[in-house]
């Protein structure tokens, strides 16, 4: 099953993956372009240089430690293949998912 999932001007999408639990476990997931520029505008590093895309963000007193590795696919969307932060259940890819999400943010 696909879904497409707005996320909201003011809200992290790291933080709504966050609360969304265990549905995402087993899901694939995939980030449009202004997520992931959003992301990497807020990142405290980010590494482009290979053929995925890594994202690092600094434990805050409000925000754990995150590291989130993505893949370009042949969409206007970004594959998310890992995540290692302890607030969100999904952590890599997996082979067969029981749903795709499509998360996707409007700029204007």
């Amino acid at each position: 099953m696909c879904k497409t999932i707005n996320v909201p001007k003011d809200k992290c999408p790291l933080d709504l993956l966050a609360e969304m639990g265990d549905r995402i476990k087993d899901s694939a997931l995939f980030f449009d372009y202004n997520i992931v520029n959003q992301l990497k505008d807020s990142a405290d590093n980010f590494d482009e240089s290979g053929k995925n895309i890594l994202i690092f963000f600094e434990a805050t007193e409000t925000s754990p430690e995150t590291v989130v590795t993505l893949t370009k696919v042949r969409t206007p969307y970004y594959e998310i293949i890992c995540i290692k932060a302890p607030d969100i259940s999904f952590t890599t890819k997996v082979e067969e998912p029981k749903e795709y999400l499509f998360f996707k943010k409007d700029v204007c």
